[in-house]
């Protein structure tokens, strides 16, 4: 009866940054413990981030085997700490910290980059090869992270009830200047109409004006 009432009674906790939290005793405890658990895995992330230098969604996804609302959570955390800056135009973020949490190098990534007499084998600078092959593995890597992002967020749409297709469909027709659209627009009607998919627009005049006993224009 005593414990009971003990978990019953209200208590007020109050966080630092966080706004105070009123609840019962094992409530209270509760969560605690689900705080402590995303603390956890939020240090993990920026370990992850700071080690690798990689700051996308889709990335930490596969890191950390968790759900995109969870890893989008993450990154915007991060944002707010200064670990990472805010998505560019193609939705990509540069990593502000390195492990030690201090700015990375400039050169952070790249392989044989030294002031050292350059390395040749064969007359071919291997060190400067290695850094090029190392640069596009990396890009390459980047593009696949865009292009999961890209996935998850059609995912999203039509979890949401929009059609992809139409989706997609739009954002081509986006990327055509007004001139370029209509023409395509143009052919895809000629198409249409030589492969009886839609009326001649001519054909329908020339028959309303038959069965009116005028001329067609």
């Amino acid at each position: 009866m005593g414990k009971a009432a003990r978990d019953e009674t209200k208590i007020t906790l109050h966080v630092a940054g966080r706004p105070p939290v009123t609840a019962t005793a094992s409530e209270m405890q509760q969560a605690l413990n689900e705080l402590g658990q995303e603390d956890a895995l939020y240090n993990q992330a920026v370990e992850i981030v700071r080690r690798d230098l990689k700051a996308s969604t889709s990335y930490l996804q596969r890191m950390l085997k968790i759900g995109y609302n969870r890893a989008a959570s993450l990154i915007e955390a991060m944002e707010a700490a200064g670990v990472v800056g805010p998505a560019n135009h193609l939705g990509k973020r540069e990593v502000l910290q390195n492990p030690d949490g201090q700015a990375p190098s400039p050169d952070a990534g790249r392989l044989g980059h030294n002031s050292k007499k350059p390395n040749r084998v064969g007359g071919i600078a291997v060190d400067q090869l290695k850094s090029i092959i190392a640069r596009v593995e990396k890009l390459e890597e980047e593009k696949a992270g865009i292009g999961a992002d890209i996935r998850d967020v059609y995912a999203e749409a039509r979890g949401n009830g929009f059609d992809v297709k139409a989706i997609r469909k739009i954002i081509a027709l986006r990327k055509m200047d007004a001139q370029e659209r209509e023409e395509a627009e143009t052919i895809l009607d000629t198409y249409m109409r030589a492969l009886g998919m839609q009326p001649d627009l001519f054909d329908k005049e020339s028959e309303e004006a038959a069965n009116s006993g005028e001329k067609p224009s």
